[in-house]
């Protein structure tokens, strides 16, 4: 494991610019056309993967779940195999979006009908908000990336990197010096390759390097988009 400390930064450039976001389709399919009380929509307006419907008690509870304590936000999740998806979850969480004390459930592994077949419960203590998964297209490892906004039950903002099996940390991105405001990040006027305000979403290059997009934390009129090698 490569802690932030100990990584060399040396093919990390920090490039200011606009990050330009995902545009909806304007060809989803209106709630008339959708069969009652379900919402239809088309996977990335060109064809290529079809519509999808949204499939009634799909998402199973987990066994801590209870009439109070269920999932929270869920953020982000990678497909792996159509029976192996990935999902990042804020915790358990109750109907005023309180944490549940000793929450668990951040990372879970879902099969296609919804049904829970793995949880990443070790690495609780690195997990707050994960926020995006991935898995590189150009990795034949399939690592899974994470991107941990942090900010609560002091863990701080980083990027994560695991095998595929959730089993190993292969790397952490993240010094832990996360400011604790927007107007703090933006008060710092030259800020290094892991000082985040934010960190949103991850893209990756053929050839191992990735783009890091970090929210709306660091500048007050644009993004960050930090380059790195894996």
């Amino acid at each position: 494991m490569n802690s932030f400390a100990g990584l060399s930064v040396q093919h990390w450039t920090v490039i200011v610019g606009v990050v330009v976001g995902l545009a909806v389709s304007p060809g989803s399919v209106s709630d008339e056309q959708a069969a009652p009380g379900l919402r239809s929509a088309v996977k990335g307006g060109d064809d290529r993967n079809g519509g999808y419907d949204a499939v009634p008690n799909w998402w199973k509870p987990a066994p801590e779940h209870d009439s109070v304590w269920t999932w929270g936000e869920v953020s982000g999740l990678a497909a792996d195999t159509p029976d192996r998806i990935i999902v990042a979850v804020w915790g358990d969480r109750n109907r005023q979006n309180e944490e549940r004390p000793n929450a668990t459930n951040y990372l879970v592994v879902v099969n296609r009908n919804g049904e829970i077949i793995e949880r990443w419960q070790q690495w609780n203590s690195l997990l707050n908000k994960p926020h995006q998964v991935y898995i590189s297209p150009y990795d034949p490892a399939r690592h899974v990336w994470i991107v941990e906004r942090g900010g609560g039950r002091n863990v701080p903002m980083s990027i994560l990197k695991f095998t595929n099996d959730g089993k190993h940390l292969v790397m952490r991105l993240g010094d832990g010096g996360d400011p604790r405001t927007r107007a703090e990040a933006r008060a710092n006027p030259k800020p290094g390759p892991f000082d985040y305000g934010d960190p949103a979403c991850l893209a990756f290059l053929p050839d191992g390097s990735f783009l890091l997009a970090d929210a709306t934390g660091i500048h007050a009129s644009s993004s960050t988009t930090r380059r790195g090698s894996t």
